[in-house]
């Protein structure tokens, strides 16, 4: 949410649940005349509000402050920051909303207050770890309990000296700016930034579910739900590269390694196996890789045992590299492996050394302190599982790595990731490091399998890199696909994607018009060799297209010859034909051009080398390859056809091209590759396939509009002159990507022939 930006219906909404839950609230009036709410909600969902009330103080009208976990970057972050923040000036205890309401009384109007609310918001992230480690000492010296913070209270400060206390709250100097600092932090108003472990660990929407993932292991996703239980068989049956954790899956454990399917649980009726934690850890150490492809690692509750195996599977490119990582992480595992299926009484069968022992049991109370709250004020179950787990995750990296562990690390958000050719992955991100870090990075997460990487530079502009030199094909095939898919590229040669078989880049002027998904698929298809299954399951698709389409105009000239026959009717219906044929076939094709023109023609023609299938174009249409009467074909049968008119010649040209070389040619071009700069000129399915369909519609056609006798060697040679001729015209359409270099070709091949047949007759 956007602090002070969220007005009307929602801060009221929210006010009345407020007020309906009997959470804490106060009511402040400050010298402005304006009037607001302090709202302070416990657990399961922790936060706290400044609202404006409008109307006189009726009205819950503006947000505007908010501090919650999510904002601070976790539960213990959020009791931490908020204890610096407002720290009692008393002994007593005290809610939270009398504190923030002591802290506010000074200022003179709500934009002060949010103003220093901001203020203190800063200092306090500048200041977690020694604002922590502060409350933990004070806590140990007084052997109070930690409860109140974790529902948002604030417990009483015995531990602590007036001295230090007294000068963190002081109120009413009536200062602003700098002086906020010294009251603050008096002694240390100098003080530098902090190194801190970052958080690495986001949740997402993926289609209608939720998952968390670690921004250095983007292979692996996890999928919390509570009471979340695959059967055997179903668990058995899950797609490749599937994990289920300690429950998750019903039925005894399993590892299928061909499937790629992992069950890690416990064995029941004997005595109990490894935990799931350290069956994770027993993987990674075993060759498991992560990095090959996408893992789904599913879970069913959040326990420790879990969290350590989730903490395990999105960590192992850290725990593959680094050996003193592993030896941080082991007496955590192993300890809380024979809690979880020994008990705490059996601590001593983990066979650690006394002070290591305590130490890590130390570590597992801390990282249980959390959960342990939550159940004992019955708000476990409402918590939200992978907000839970994503904060315990931070708290389990704080213990074990030292912020020097990331030097030079950048948080990269991995928009698409695909596998292409030879097992290498194309990934599509974006962060505030520049490509060459970027690079480096996702080396380290991906190794030897990062092929292509495809980098963001705005929000329309993308860089394109290849990274591995073993591929079979360059950067240029991809440039290609792009430029067919991108609805922003034009036909010239300035705003397209271009660049070197080595680095590229999006349209300069304009940038790109497809998501990272749509562009990080097309490099995908650019590398792809399609096999014979893929060839042959698009003949059916293209050839059911092609007849739908052409059924109005063959069944408008069946009826009429039906007719004709019969005596209703005396004229030809060639011409009324033609029309639904092209009025038909312009509906179909502009439906489809105007979402994706380039992959159905709808551009300017780029350059003029598709003007060198002209002969061949010629050569074809000359046999009889056109719809166009004056052909070779048309000449050697009876002169019984039905007469073309002028409209007619103009019209079956533009619908031929607009059917076979629009429509048809980009519905096969979304699955099959083409033939643009590379490769023989005939290498190309789409314009195969849609060759091989316009000469047998030109050949039905044909004997469609014929009223008498038709030769078989005058079928042949049209349906030989129709293959050259939509070869050509492939071809100039590949070239040019437009569908008007096709049709301006069908047109000079039909006024040749024309010109031929009144110069030769």
């Amino acid at each position: 949410m956007l602090i002070g930006k969220e007005t009307g219906i929602g801060p009221t909404v929210r006010v009345l649940h407020h007020f309906i839950e009997r959470q804490r609230f106060c009511q402040l009036k400050f010298a402005s005349g304006e009037q607001a709410l302090v709202l302070v909600a416990d657990m399961p969902a922790p936060s706290v509000e400044l609202v404006r009330l409008a109307l006189g103080g009726l009205i819950p009208w503006q947000t505007v402050w908010e501090y919650n976990p999510m904002r601070a970057g976790g539960y213990s972050d959020y009791i931490h920051k908020l204890k610096a923040m407002f720290s009692p000036t008393t002994g007593r205890s005290d809610d939270t909303a009398h504190y923030i309401r002591d802290v506010l009384l000074s200022c003179q109007s709500i934009e002060d207050a949010r103003m220093l609310l901001l203020q203190r918001e800063r200092l306090a992230d500048r200041s977690t770890h020694e604002t922590a480690d502060e409350f933990t000492i004070s806590k140990r010296r007084s052997g109070t309990s930690n409860d109140d913070w974790e529902l948002g209270m604030f417990p009483p400060r015995r531990g602590l000296s007036a001295e230090r206390t007294e000068p963190a709250i002081r109120q009413g100097d009536g200062k602003r700016g700098n002086s906020e600092t010294e009251r603050f932090y008096p002694e240390n108003s100098d003080r530098t930034e902090i190194s801190t472990v970052p958080n690495r660990y986001r949740i997402r929407q993926d289609g209608k579910t939720r998952i968390l993932t670690c921004v250095e292991s983007p292979t692996v996703t996890v999928r919390a739900e509570r009471g979340l239980a695959i059967s055997a068989k179903q668990a058995r049956k899950s797609p490749a590269g599937t994990i289920f954790l300690d429950g998750a899956a019903q039925g005894a454990p399993f590892i299928d390694v061909q499937k790629e399917l992992y069950n890690l649980d416990h064995h029941e009726g004997c005595i109990r196996s490894l935990a799931t934690c350290e069956q994770a850890i027993v993987l990674t150490r075993k060759g498991l890789d992560l990095c090959k492809r996408d893992w789904l690692v599913l879970a069913n509750d959040a326990d420790l045992d879990t969290l350590l195996a989730l903490w395990v599977f999105l960590n192992h490119n850290r725990l593959s590299d680094r050996s003193k990582t592993r030896a941080k992480i082991m007496p955590l595992l192993r300890l809380a492996g024979v809690v979880d299926a020994h008990g705490r009484d059996a601590q001593d069968l983990a066979a650690l050394p006394p002070d290591l022992l305590h130490s890590t049991a130390a570590m597992l109370k801390q990282l249980q302190q959390q959960e342990s709250v939550l159940k004992d004020y019955g708000r476990w179950s409402e918590t939200d599982l992978l907000e839970y787990i994503a904060d315990r995750l931070h708290a389990v990296d704080e213990l074990i790595y030292a912020p020097e562990e990331f030097h030079g690390f950048h948080e990269v958000e991995e928009l698409a990731q695909v596998q292409i050719a030879n097992g290498s992955a194309a990934v599509a991100c974006r962060s505030n490091a520049d490509i060459d870090q970027v690079q480096r990075q996702l080396q380290r997460i991906y190794g030897q399998r990062l092929g292509i990487l495809i980098f963001q530079d705005g929000p329309s502009a993308y860089s394109v890199r290849r990274i591995d030199r073993n591929l079979p094909a360059t950067l240029k095939h991809a440039y290609e696909r792009l430029n067919l898919l991108d609805p922003a590229v034009t036909g010239g040669s300035e705003n397209r994607w271009s660049g070197s078989d080595e680095i590229g880049a999006s349209p300069r002027k304009t940038g790109t018009g497809l998501t990272p998904t749509q562009i990080i698929e097309a490099v995908r298809e650019a590398f792809l060799e399609p096999t014979l299954v893929d060839v042959v399951s698009a003949i059916p698709q293209a050839l059911s297209l092609g007849a739908a389409v052409l059924f109005p105009a063959l069944a408008l000239i069946f009826v009429g010859d039906l007719l004709r026959n019969r005596g209703f009717i005396s004229g030809e219906t060639v011409l009324l034909s033609t029309v639904v044929l092209t009025v038909t076939v312009g509906i179909v094709f502009w439906s489809k051009a105007r979402r994706v023109p380039g992959l159905n023609g709808w551009r300017v023609p780029a350059g003029f080398g598709w003007l060198s299938a002209l002969p061949a174009a010629l050569i074809g249409g000359l046999a009889g390859g056109i719809w166009a009467p004056g052909s070779l074909a048309y000449r050697m049968g009876p002169d019984k056809l039905a007469q073309l008119t002028g409209p007619a010649v103009l019209l079956l040209p533009l619908a031929a091209e607009l059917l076979f070389r629009g429509v048809i040619f980009g519905h096969l071009a979304e699955k099959l590759p083409i033939q643009k700069t590379s490769g023989s000129w005939w290498r190309s399915w789409p314009t195969l396939i849609s060759s091989a369909l316009y000469a047998t519609t030109s050949v039905l056609l044909f004997l469609s509009v014929s009223t008498g006798e038709i030769q078989i060697t005058q079928s042949l040679l049209i349906a030989f002159g129709a293959v050259v001729f939509g070869i050509a015209s492939g071809t100039a359409r590949e070239r040019s990507e437009s569908i008007l270099a096709c049709v301006v070709l069908h047109w000079v091949c039909t006024t040749a022939l024309i010109l031929s047949s009144h110069l030769l007759f």
